[in-house]
């Protein structure tokens, strides 16, 4: 699960994640994410892995007390119940 502050409340991501170590992965990331840079020095470190994340479901709290709403997934980015 991850949480992010949102314009409105905090939104929560659920979902199932794998960890990439494949150093074109992690390359790709950097590159499209500047201020890893000053984070990480080698985009090859191997204590820097990539975690990708494939969402189930995705809420939307509201401030502390006042509920949330669940965002219905688009089909092609539901994930089969089967695994």
């Amino acid at each position: 699960m991850a949480t992010t502050r949102a314009m409105r409340g905090i939104k929560r991501t659920a979902g199932l994640c794998t960890i990439s170590t494949n150093n074109d992965d992690k390359l790709k990331l950097y590159e499209a994410v500047p201020i890893l840079k000053r984070y990480i020095k080698d985009p090859f470190e191997p204590n820097y892995v990539v975690i990708r994340m494939k969402p189930q479901r995705i809420r939307l709290m509201a401030q502390a007390g006042k509920g949330h709403k669940d965002i219905e997934m688009p089909q092609q980015y539901q994930m089969s119940q089967s695994i």
